[in-house]
């Protein structure tokens, strides 16, 4: 006597047909609701824009060789550790949907951990630590060749804007900027 139709059948069946009919009929519903399911996700999961994509390697790739360290749920990190971290975060948003800016990335994936919410930091030799929000913006103002003035005032409307309030300082500025 087979087990298995009992098993996988978990309602009964329809009146008037057999057992095996009603199990095929179960079958075809479930790869139905299979593909619509992988179809789903293949429509919501397109990749990043190459060009945001570009952007945001090179944004990591300052952080690598910045010398700076990374601050990840109370621990130190080096910059490729950081670098490798975030990528991994980034490939894991990218399952989900598209990343449509550089700076959705940076407040999605390297502004604070998702596992524990607390903010990631950067410090940098003979500085304080910043919010990596303020720091990762900032460099991103370098990489698209903004003028350093321009760019402070591009983070502090962002992090205005975002409500979140930090001190950082540059030295190329010779002083410091509230936000």
């Amino acid at each position: 006597m087979p087990i298995w139709p009992d098993k996988w059948f978990v309602s009964t069946p329809k009146v008037g047909l057999s057992r095996s009919k009603a199990t095929q009929t179960h079958m075809k519903h479930l790869l139905i609701a299979s593909v619509a399911g992988f179809w789903c996700l293949v429509v919501t999961a397109a990749p990043t824009a190459a060009p945001v994509r570009a952007e945001i390697e090179a944004l990591l790739n300052q952080l690598q060789v910045s010398g700076c360290q990374f601050n990840r749920n109370g621990s130190w990190y080096s910059g490729s550790e950081a670098k490798q971290h975030l990528l991994r975060k980034l490939e894991y948003i990218e399952g989900r949907g598209t990343i449509q800016s550089t700076e959705q990335f940076i407040e999605l994936a390297a502004s604070k951990s998702s596992f524990s919410g607390r903010a990631y930091l950067v410090k940098c030799a003979g500085q304080a630590p910043v919010a990596s929000q303020v720091w990762l913006i900032q460099q991103l103002a370098v990489v698209r060749g903004v003028i350093l003035p321009v760019s402070l005032n591009v983070i502090s409307s962002y992090v205005s804007s975002q409500k979140i309030k930090v001190t950082f300082s540059h030295a190329f500025l010779g002083g410091s900027l509230a936000v």
